[in-house]
């Protein structure tokens, strides 16, 4: 969530950009978009454990370290490397 919440607030990026680096960062941390939604409905129905995650989150943002100390990194896109050609006979 640290990353996702930097990401919206970084305006170098376009939105295709955003979007895919956003695809990146939950695919890097196992999750899809809609188990990302799923949860987050989940922690609407227990709002004493959703203001401890919102706090941890922030709290981790503002020291720019994830919850596990590493700081995180906005993920680079994906270079091309080019269409591989038919091997020569």
């Amino acid at each position: 969530m640290v990353e996702l919440q930097r990401l919206a607030s970084d305006t170098s990026l376009d939105s295709l950009m955003r979007d895919s680096t956003r695809h990146v960062i939950l695919r890097r941390h196992g999750l899809t978009a809609d188990e990302l939604v799923d949860a987050a409905q989940r922690m609407a129905n227990d709002p004493d454990h959703a203001e401890r995650v919102w706090t941890a989150i922030n709290t981790a943002g503002a020291k720019g370290k994830q919850p596990n100390g590493r700081i995180p990194s906005t993920p680079t896109a994906p270079i091309h490397i080019g269409t591989p050609r038919a091997p020569t006979p």
